[in-house]
């Protein structure tokens, strides 16, 4: 090769860095080698080892065109060939670094490393500024379509519209709220071709995504204990498909009762088998420990509550200690129809009112599976009853002749004495139940609680069974029977004179009372439902005084079993849930101080609220018994919850949208119904979770 030929170990273009090697020993010359501490000293320096020799990075790559005086173009050093001498280099570096053309090539090194950097780093900024703007822009665009989908979600409202063309006035709810409040930038992307999001198959996304962060929501709200119970009913909806709708009840970190819908699912088949694998399977599907169901509710058909092969006990047959509770409600109903269908003077006055209805007042439905609703009606006919028959008065001349037939029948039914003495027995006896059944229906409701409320009913009924109740019902029909002109017949009740008692007795407490009354309509009426409901009551909640439900006993002042630890009742429970481990030794301990605590607080009667209370300030030196009490407050009362669940179906289901699939009407369901939860979801970990579950065409994430 050439004399003066730059060896190829050697920077090849100004952009690449000096060469710089590091060797564990450089060759020697003349008993001399190079040393690689001049890389720090000289940065300008370039290491052969081909030559063995050294070079000036920024004279070969920066060339002045400069000769200095002795020099030969083409043959300088540091450039054309390199300097090998090692005897004092270090004067000669110097000497170099000094030289005119060496200091402008250094320049402009210095200058042109500046300026690529500078660009490198303005580009790589400006392509992460745009890149954090655009999905900025793009996750504000994904959290107002949640926002909208979050609204008409809760508000049971329906999305789409019958035509959501361009050319159409009306696109639908989804689009038209959209379109009214985006801004200028999710305008321009609402009217792009693409990335919109705001086809049915991404509102089915987006609503999945709020439904799944409310049930994330309800769970996370569940003691650390774990325990929950689950409460199952059906229904068909408008499109007669039959829907399961699946209820938790649970207690939070601050012991309060919870009962949140976790969704409905839609059952092709109904029998024992299909529903107790659908429920196993919604546990599984929220991650849920199934041993930790403490117990089950349900109505009384004998798909669920059958003993053998029903619901509850194949779900027992995996969790032995998953209790089985009839709803309490439902039990309650089935005593009153039951009751009331046996008697043929009470069967034909509600068949009376059920046929022949007014179209001129607003009465309530009836029909047997919601008895209250007969109380509310009778309540608001003895209310109007004057009323009532002063515009089936006028309706008798009206041109009509239909109305004029039917008015004047309803006239007749009503206006008898025998009507209103038995609207107003049958509304004093239904008021009494009524009252039970309106509790019952609260979420928050102890089992405990309801067991002594159906007590309290039966005595209070049991009150009614009296003399003096009778004489104030017909005081009642007398009065408003005056009131509207009503004969009264002198079989059903004469007025009755002033009785004189022998003076004998006026130490005594007389309990019957004297003069004529009506003993058949008193008998037939009254005292026969009193008997035949509480003879129901009897035999519908016998169950009741089952020992594990009677572990609130331990919890109660009057009880022998109060803070007992030796109680049959505590031993029971215990063997029952021996899953949860209980600590027998420290139970003891805990009751001992429970009570000593709860008498120091110089409350009266503490009830199950003020013990849990009291004892829940100290969590730590009560773990066992607040963990009975967390159990106690966890067992079920009602189905009242799903039925309210059914109510809200109605109501989103509705005849226009009877065509909504399963997946997307139980997440319509779970925002609607709760609300509260769905308020809080968090919208940012919404996007994430819309920009996760599938490839999305813009980048929602950094």
């Amino acid at each position: 090769g050439f004399k003066n030929e730059i060896p190829f170990d050697l920077s090849l273009t100004k952009n690449d860095p000096p060469a710089q090697p590091e060797l564990a020993a450089f060759p020697l010359t003349n008993k001399r080698h190079f040393s690689s501490s001049w890389y720090s000293l000289y940065r300008w320096i370039e290491y052969s080892i081909i030559n063995d020799s050294v070079y000036c990075f920024p004279c070969r790559h920066f060339t002045a065109h400069m000769i200095s005086p002795g020099e030969v173009k083409g043959n300088i050093p540091f450039i054309d060939y390199g300097l090998k001498c090692w005897k004092e280099p270090r004067k000669k570096f110097t000497s170099h670094s000094h030289n005119k053309r060496h200091i402008i090539c250094m320049e402009r090194w210095n200058d042109y490393m500046l300026i690529r950097n500078n660009n490198k780093k303005s580009i790589s900024h400006s392509l992460n500024v745009a890149r954090v703007q655009d999905i900025t822009e793009n996750r504000k665009h994904i959290m107002f379509l949640l926002k909208a989908t979050l609204f008409l979600a809760k508000q049971g409202l329906a999305f789409r519209g019958h035509n959501e063309t361009d050319n159409s006035n009306n696109k639908g709810n989804f689009i038209q709220l959209l379109e009214m409040f985006a801004d200028e930038s999710l305008a321009v992307k609402l009217k792009s071709r693409y990335g919109h999001y705001t086809s049915p198959e991404y509102q089915n996304d987006l609503i999945h995504i709020i439904a799944s962060c409310t049930r994330k929501n309800i769970l996370s709200k569940i003691s650390s204990i774990g325990v929950y119970t689950i409460l199952v009913d059906e229904t068909k909806d408008i499109s007669k498909k039959e829907q399961l709708s699946f209820v938790l009840r649970f207690v939070d970190s601050d012991y309060n009762v919870h009962e949140s819908a976790i969704g409905c699912y839609h059952m092709k088949k109904s029998d024992a088998e299909s529903l107790s694998h659908e429920i196993i399977k919604i546990i599984s599907e929220n991650k849920l420990d199934i041993n930790k169901c403490i117990a089950q509710c349900y109505d009384g058909a004998n798909v669920m509550s059958g003993s053998y092969s029903g619901v509850q006990k194949r779900i027992q047959a995996i969790v032995p200690h998953s209790l089985y509770v009839h709803c309490y409600a439902h039990r309650l109903n089935l005593c009153l129809i039951h009751t009331l269908s046996s008697l043929s003077i009470i069967t034909n006055f509600f068949n009376f009112k059920k046929k022949k209805k007014l179209d001129v007042i607003h009465l309530e439905r009836l029909v047997d599976t919601r008895w209250s609703y007969w109380y509310n009606s009778l309540k608001k006919i003895n209310l109007r009853y004057t009323e009532i028959r002063e515009v089936l008065n006028i309706l008798q001349n009206d041109s009509d002749e239909k109305s004029r037939i039917l008015s004047t029948g309803l006239l007749k039914e009503i206006s008898s004495f025998n009507f209103i003495l038995i609207l107003c027995t049958m509304e004093k006896i239904l008021e009494v139940i009524h009252c039970a059944s309106c509790e019952l229906q609260n979420s928050s409701l102890l089992l405990p609680v309801a067991i002594n409320l159906i007590k309290c009913t039966k005595k209070n009924l049991l009150l009614m069974r009296s003399d003096d109740v009778w004489i104030t019902i017909e005081k009642l029909a007398h009065d408003k029977a005056v009131k509207n002109g009503i004969e009264e017949p002198s079989s059903e009740l004469r007025p009755q004179r002033i009785k004189h008692f022998n003076k004998n007795l006026n130490e005594y407490h007389v309990t019957t009372t004297a003069g004529q009354t009506n003993p058949s309509i008193k008998i037939e009426l009254l005292y026969t439902v009193i008997d035949r409901f509480t003879i129901e009551m009897d035999n519908r909640f016998s169950e009741e005084t089952c020992e594990i439900l009677m572990i609130s006993e331990i919890f109660n002042p009057s009880s022998e079993d109060y803070f007992n630890s030796k109680s049959t009742k505590l031993q029971n429970f215990i063997n029952h849930y021996k899953y949860f481990q209980f600590n027998y030794i420290s139970i003891i301990s805990e009751f001992s101080t429970a009570k000593s605590l709860i008498e120091r607080t110089n409350m009266q009667k503490p009830d199950i609220h003020f013990i849990l209370k009291t004892l829940s300030e100290l969590p730590s030196a009560f773990t066992e018994t607040l963990k009975i009490l967390t159990i106690l407050l966890t067992l079920p009362v009602t189905t009242a919850t799903n039925e309210r669940f059914f109510s809200s179906l109605k109501r989103v289901k509705s005849f226009l949208r009877s065509t909504t699939g399963d997946d997307r009407l139980s997440d319509l369901m779970v925002i609607n119904v709760e609300g509260e939860y769905a308020s809080h979801v968090n919208l940012e970990e919404a996007v994430d979770m819309f920009a996760n579950i599938k490839n999305r065409r813009y980048p929602l994430i950094l």
